[in-house]
């Protein structure tokens, strides 16, 4: 391998192990939302836990790196030991979601260490190797501070392009618990060829690299049970919790999406009374056989209001609703006033259950946004060319949750509202 061959490929194995720290990162802010919420103290338990890793791994890693005899030998070892602890993510986060044990402690203290339950060891690991590729390229660099800072930089944009994939493509995409057996593939592929660069200049025998395809067979087994139709393959999947799921056990819809997790529930002996949650926050209720039925006190109050503007009677009234509420409002207002008709800002069913075909609405109008974007386009601020009288007179809000703030906020902007008031 010439110098520059095996200058760029010291170069894209830090800009990988860069990338894959930044995707367990938001990974992780992702698998602990469905049992810890999405909050300032979750993300602080991210960063913490993963910069410690990081620095605890680099700390090792130049230790090994001191002690290896043969450098790509241990590099593609500890690339098999990342794959694997990427792998352990999935059983050790809901070992910590489940434990009885931490749901006794503080908030903070919880979150810590669930964090560092489940993340703490793939961080750490993945952090041991960039000290070890260092080492490599300096050995045989003529100019050693520019070798070291050019891995540094290569580390960085990796680290900045995991960062913007993860967060704009992959989340959305593939979901978090692929997106993590994806990485372990990855990292097992990058330590075969590790492996096999090794038994070429002579430091490892034939049964180092047997081990090593074993390994990446291994994970291209367990990413194929993501991806793999039929039955068999979800059910093993599911076992080997390899597949992303529901944690309450009368879920009837589940969906990652790039917002949030979002599940809903039907109550045991009363399937019409349905529970939906945006992670792990309880965000509306509804009764599908008794729509009149509102369960939230600030829906009642959102009623009383109405009928005091509108009067107790089944006359329509017009309604622009901010933010979905699971619906349970306007659904209410088709059950008492018929010929309703209310506009909804917010997004599509790929966030709200309630699209087309959905388990949470009962009547497919009660989701239909077509009429409210002739009036008010989906931006912050109203079209110039709206007309006097155009918005709705009543306007409705369920933006803002109690434990998280989901996308629908930017409706509630100071130039939405001061738009709505000029018309």
């Amino acid at each position: 391998m010439s110098t520059n061959q095996r200058t760029c490929w010291l170069n894209a194995t830090v800009f990988l192990t860069g990338a894959g720290l930044m995707t367990i990162e938001l990974v992780a802010s992702r698998l602990i939302a469905r049992f810890l919420g999405s909050s300032l103290y979750t993300w602080t338990g991210v960063l913490g836990v993963i910069l410690a890793g990081m620095s605890l791994g680099n700390y090792l890693g130049g230790r090994m790196a001191d002690a290896a005899r043969n450098l790509p030998r241990r590099i593609s070892g500890m690339l098999f030991a990342a794959a694997a602890a990427c792998l352990a993510i999935l059983w050790l986060n809901a070992w910590a979601g489940g434990s009885v044990f931490l749901m006794k402690l503080s908030w903070p203290v919880r979150i810590v260490l669930h964090m560092t339950w489940a993340f703490l060891l793939p961080a750490t690991v993945l952090g041991t190797i960039s000290p070890m590729v260092a080492k490599l390229a300096i050995e045989r660099a003529a100019h050693t501070g520019r070798a070291i800072g050019t891995l540094y930089a290569w580390n960085a944009v990796g680290s900045i392009a995991g960062t913007l994939l993860t967060g704009f493509v992959l989340t959305a995409w593939m979901g978090s618990v692929r997106i993590v057996v994806s990485m372990a593939l990855l990292l097992a592929v990058l330590g075969l060829l590790y492996a096999l660069a090794s038994r070429r200049e002579g430091a490892a025998g034939r049964g180092a690299v047997a081990g090593a395809a074993a390994g990446t067979a291994l994970a291209a087994l367990f990413f194929g049970l993501t991806v793999l139709p039929g039955e068999s393959a979800a059910h093993v999947a599911g076992v080997l919790r390899l597949r992303d799921g529901p944690i309450e056990d009368d879920a009837v819809y589940f969906a990652e999406t790039q917002y949030q997790i979002l599940t809903v529930t039907a109550e045991p002996g009363n399937p019409s009374h349905r529970a939906f949650y945006q992670d792990k926050l309880r965000h509306s209720e509804v009764d599908l056989s008794d729509l009149g039925d509102l369960k939230y006190p600030y829906m009642r109050i959102y009623d009383g209001l109405r009928q005091q503007r509108a009067g107790a009677n089944a006359d329509p009234i017009r309604l622009l609703c901010l933010g979905g509420g699971g619906y349970a409002y306007p659904q209410h207002l088709f059950a008492t006033r018929p010929r309703q008709r209310n506009h909804r800002g917010g997004n599509r069913s790929r966030r709200d259950p309630g699209g087309p075909g959905g388990v949470w609405a009962r009547r497919g109008r009660a989701h239909g946004d077509h009429s409210m974007r002739a009036q008010l386009p989906g931006r912050r601020r109203a079209p110039k060319t709206a007309r006097p009288g155009s918005v709705p007179p009543s306007i409705s809000s369920s933006a803002i949750p109690s434990a998280t703030i989901p996308c629908p906020t930017t409706w509630t902007t100071r130039e939405f509202l001061g738009g709505c008031w000029r018309c």
